[in-house]
């Protein structure tokens, strides 16, 4: 099940209009922004909802999915730039399924089984292609009931854990994908420092 309230954890950026949802085309350029900021209270996900077509025409979608099922150690949200959407819609699908088998919390058990899976994917979909689409994604994992959240950056099959705001300030616990991805990463450097609470990583998420 996936459910459309953002948990905790999570924020959609808000557009100044609402036209109705659609599903991704299948051609369209790299999703704008998707962000993971984190805090001493916990993480802040959100992106933008306006997809380009062709180059010129534009249209409002879902960029993240939350993911709170019975039964598991952990609930997670997953965020993914591409230049190709239903290559990173299918891959997103793997890679919750992948997520909702694991019956632990476990870092380094959930690291090694999204490699698996993202290695297999990329082999039999990606590797083989002369046209390669480009993937990335944001996946944030909070361990229930109120565990500290981790933000997972994964680009092709290569998987990142970000540190958590306890480390020391000089490392980065905030990640953007996506278009407006290197923008936003320099202005979260600037105003954020990673003890922010709840509240302030929320203004920055509306702020950008």
């Amino acid at each position: 099940n996936m459910i459309k309230v953002p948990l905790p954890f999570t924020l959609p950026k808000k557009k100044p209009k609402c036209p109705q949802i659609e599903q991704r085309s299948q051609r369209r350029k790299y999703m704008t922004l998707v962000a993971a900021l984190s805090g001493l209270d916990g993480v802040v996900m959100f992106a933008d909802t306006e997809e380009t077509v062709a180059g010129y025409s534009k249209r409002i979608v879902e960029k993240l999915s939350v993911y709170d099922l019975p039964n598991m150690p952990f609930r997670f949200a997953i965020g993914g730039a591409t230049t190709n959407a239903p290559y990173v819609d299918m891959l997103q699908s793997e890679i919750a399924s992948t997520l909702s088998s694991i019956n632990r919390y476990d870092l380094q058990e959930i690291t090694n089984t999204l490699a698996s899976t993202l290695t297999d994917f990329y082999s039999k979909h990606v590797w083989p292609r002369t046209d390669k689409p480009e993937m990335e994604y944001l996946v944030t994992v909070q361990p229930l009931p109120d565990g500290d959240p981790k933000i997972f950056h994964i680009s092709e099959t290569a998987i990142n854990i970000l540190p958590s705001p306890h480390f020391p300030v000089t490392t980065t616990h905030n990640k953007s994908i996506g278009l407006g991805g290197y923008l936003a990463d320099y202005l979260f450097k600037s105003i954020l420092g990673g003890s922010e609470s709840m509240a302030q990583l929320a203004a920055a998420a509306v702020y950008i």
